[in-house]
C-alpha cells in the first residue's frame, strides 16, 4: 500500500526549498525541488516489508541551509495475504452482512 507523507517547506527568508525523504528502508527520494516557500511538499511511498521505519525529511534552501525532521511509522502487514475465512464469505455474499448485523442486534436486546 502507498503511503503519502506532505511537509510545509516554509523558509524564513522567503527562499526557494528543496526536499529529499529518507524512508528508513534503505530508499530515497533524492533531492527534489525547488518549490517555494511556504508550499505543502509531499511524497508517497510503499514499504515492501512489515516493520518499524523512521522517516526523515530533510529541507535544504538555495543558499544550503537545512533542517531535519524525523517521524517514527510502523507498516502493517499487507491485508492482501489474511487469510479469514468467515471474512471472506462475508465479502463474497455482501447481502448478508446486514442480516447478520439485525439478527445480532436483535439477540442483544
Amino acid at each position: 500500500m502507498k503511503y503519502t507523507y506532505c511537509i510545509n517547506g516554509t523558509d524564513p527568508d522567503g527562499d526557494f526549498i528543496y526536499v529529499f525523504w529518507d524512508w528508513g528502508d534503505g530508499t530515497n527520494t533524492g533531492w527534489l525541488g525547488p518549490y517555494p516557500s511556504g508550499e505543502e511538499i509531499c511524497a508517497s511511498h510503499t514499504w515492501t516489508k512489515k516493520g518499524t521505519y523512521t522517516i526523515t525529511v530533510t529541507l535544504k534552501d538555495e543558499h544550503g541551509a537545512t533542517v531535519t525532521a524525523s517521524l517514527e511509522v510502523t507498516m502493517p502487514r499487507n491485508k492482501a495475504y489474511i487469510n479469514i475465512p468467515f471474512l471472506n464469505f462475508l465479502q463474497s455474499h455482501p447481502n448478508l452482512f446486514p442480516i447478520l448485523q439485525m439478527l445480532l442486534q436483535r439477540l442483544r436486546l
